[in-house]
């Protein structure tokens, strides 16, 4: 079971750059694969881009017992970029205030351990992922991603 989880979790996180073709936003991925995951104890929240950053991506929660890991990768992020990552109340594309602050997201990618289980973290909805262009101009987003309805149903 746990090498099943590893591979889907990898799989997922790597998955966005395969479907970059046009054909289908990773966002759709996202929301199609939602309850699949949940089966395994997952979550993935699809990332589309804000204000023509060419920014998308996959966030990818896994419980740890008590605590939550989440897993970020943007595709589009410029080399060398730093953008702070939040757990915001609300939705997109105006998410309020932040709720839970994560590891910047750096070149295109960031992981953080939230003390909290994903089930309390799911108690909170709605909830969105927003990722800011940079610390000196946090008010522009790049993406931005909310928890997916279907789990605010199962739950």
């Amino acid at each position: 079971i746990a090498v099943v989880l590893i591979g889907g979790v990898v799989f997922s996180v790597k998955r966005p750059a395969l479907y970059n073709s046009g054909v289908q936003k990773t966002s759709d991925y996202a929301a199609r694969d939602s309850a699949m995951m949940m089966a395994h104890g997952l979550l993935q929240v699809g990332l589309a881009e804000q204000n023509d950053s060419l920014q998308e991506g996959v966030a990818t929660l896994v419980p740890e017992g008590s605590r939550v890991r989440v897993i970020i990768k943007i595709d589009g992020a410029t080399v060398g970029s730093i953008e702070p990552a939040h757990i915001h109340t609300g939705a997109c594309p105006t998410p309020g205030a932040v709720k839970y602050p994560l590891a910047n997201v750096v070149n295109g990618a960031s992981e953080t351990v939230l003390d909290v289980s994903l089930e309390q973290l799911l108690a909170q909805l709605p909830l969105a992922i927003n990722i800011h262009k940079s610390s000196k101009d946090i008010k522009s987003y790049v993406s931005c991603g909310d928890f997916p309805d279907a789990m605010m149903n199962a739950q």
